[in-house]
């Protein structure tokens, strides 16, 4: 999962032994063609019909449009996401374009892959027009044997290319090969000599120089064109060469689409039209600072009253440790059981109230794992949520039986099934009572980027997809509980890991 893997191999096209034809279809706005005088400088060439002559998606000449591979990509034991290992057992080597189909409105190019070992394959590539200006490209390869799938296509070398959701090390990434896959920030991100210090600590804590909360397979470039996978598989967009761009997936299905617009507008407004859009952040929010404080009820008292005396603007008072604190090795950690800490914040109402009526707000914190606070001696509690959890069977098994965890033997945490249904009623439950029930108006809702790979959902899917789907399941979580509460439009809930269609259900982010 580095810029030093080999570039993917482009096959040629192959013969199936008929004479070369060329031909034409329209889907919608755009113009399909297959051209050239012959298989050696054949390509794929998708225009739009205000455009004909200036092609958005090109394939290289007499090469293979379509890529395969037996292939896999795992975390070894114990590592984090960033030291994900690819693993391509062979490239399928030939590619053929057998026949092109218009049903109804869908344009099916069919063919076979020659894939060594594994024979000849047969894929389908279904082109339809989903949107103004969108075409989506819908790959299947007919063999289960194939791990990986992915298109290739043509550049301009002065192309310029913008995207990948948050990215903190590059803006223009022509020239780099992008993995997409949600993972912590890291300390030192592939900087020598603090990276090999930081992972022999900790494995992975220092992340690389792609490494983010936030990775999107999504780029708009400076030729007025985007491309963007559907996929939540591991995948990786491929730069490097000057004159072609690679995007795979680890799946033997790849959901792709090209956007077209006039403006790099038009490209953001039709490439939210699937990723979703944030809704206006409440009206109180924007009235001064939210201020991150912690303490206890007569901290906060104290320090809002010296606050409003020297005549600072609040929205909100923003305590993570509203469900209480705890020491252990490494410092102070919340005890991540999500209700209220009543011996540390005593007279709670009349706090609320009291910042209520100077027109501030309360927020809190919450995350999706719990902490048993039986076990670790919380001296007061009213629900054990972990013990609940776990009764219930909400909480996460990895493949060997074992619950998933997160954290040190200091502080162990366990995670829950957010694609459970009962398990997201039973959590939006716990939100509207202990955390809207008793006036927070918001909160940071942590984490998300952190799902083991072996862990097994109810919802199922392939390992690396559950992982980089969680944020958004969480997000949606999230959302949800705070419109069936009637707070729609009023509370706020930020987060830090997100995917592709995260903002459609997230109220804000932070980096």
């Amino acid at each position: 999962m580095n810029e030093d893997a080999p570039l993917v191999p482009a096959p040629p096209l192959v013969t199936n032994g008929a004479a070369f034809s060329n031909w034409e279809h329209q889907v919608g706005e755009f113009i399909i063609a297959w051209q050239g005088n012959s298989l050696a400088n054949a390509q794929l060439a998708i225009s739009t019909l205000d455009q004909t002559d200036n092609a958005k998606w090109l394939s290289m000449p007499g090469t293979a449009f379509v890529l395969a591979a037996t292939a896999s990509a795992d975390a070894p034991s114990g590592t984090g996401y960033s030291h994900l290992i690819e693993q391509v057992s062979e490239h399928c080597s030939g590619h053929s374009v057998e026949s092109s189909s218009l049903i109804n409105g869908t344009l099916v190019i069919s063919g076979i892959l020659s894939c060594g070992n594994v024979g000849s394959v047969p894929y389908d590539l279904s082109l339809s027009e989903v949107g103004a200006g969108q075409l989506q490209f819908d790959l299947r390869v007919d063999s289960d044997s194939i791990g990986r799938t992915g298109l290739l296509f043509g550049s301009n070398p002065e192309e310029r290319v913008f995207g990948f959701g948050e990215q903190f090390s590059a803006f223009d990434f022509k020239g780099k090969r992008i993995p997409i896959m949600v993972d912590e920030q890291g300390l030192s991100r592939g900087a020598q000599p603090l990276t090999d210090w930081f992972d022999s600590r900790s494995i992975s804590a220092a992340g690389e120089w792609y490494s983010t909360y936030a990775p999107i397979p999504h780029f708009i470039t400076t030729d007025l064109r985007s491309m963007m996978l559907e996929n939540a598989d591991y995948s990786v967009i491929d730069l490097r060469e000057d004159e072609q761009i690679t995007m795979l997936t680890y799946s033997n299905q790849l959901l792709a689409r090209l956007i077209v617009g006039a403006t790099p507008l038009d490209l953001i407004e039709r490439y939210t039209s699937y990723s979703g859009r944030m809704r206006a952040l409440p009206e109180w929010s924007t009235k001064g600072l939210i201020l991150g404080i912690q303490g206890g009820t007569e901290r906060i008292l104290e320090a809002t009253k010296k606050l409003l005396d020297e005549n600072a603007i609040l929205s909100a008072m923003w305590m993570q440790d509203w469900q209480g604190q705890r020491q252990v090795a490494q410092g102070f950690r919340l005890w991540w059981n999500w209700e209220l800490d009543q011996a540390r914040y005593s007279r709670w109402q009349d706090m609320v109230g009291s910042l209520r009526a100077d027109d501030i707000r309360v927020m809190g914190y919450i995350n999706p794992y719990f902490h048993d606070v039986e076990t670790s001696g919380k001296g007061s509690y009213r629900r054990s949520l972990y013990q609940e959890a776990r009764d219930l069977g909400y909480l996460i098994r990895k493949t060997d039986g074992t619950l998933a965890t997160t954290g040190g033997a200091s502080f162990l945490a366990y995670v829950i099934d957010v694609t459970n249904p009962d398990a997201r009623e039973w959590m939006k439950d716990v939100i509207k009572e202990e955390m809207l029930g008793i006036g927070l108006s918001g909160w940071m809702a942590d984490f998300g980027e952190a799902l083991p790979l072996d862990a097994e959902l109810y919802a199922g899917g392939p390992p690396t997809e559950a992982h980089n789907r969680y944020p958004e399941y969480w997000a949606t979580l999230n959302r949800e509980a705070i419109e069936e509460a009637g707070m729609g439009d009023e509370a706020l809930f930020f987060m830090r890991a997100a995917f592709t269609r995260s903002p459609g259900a997230s109220t804000l982010f932070w980096a």
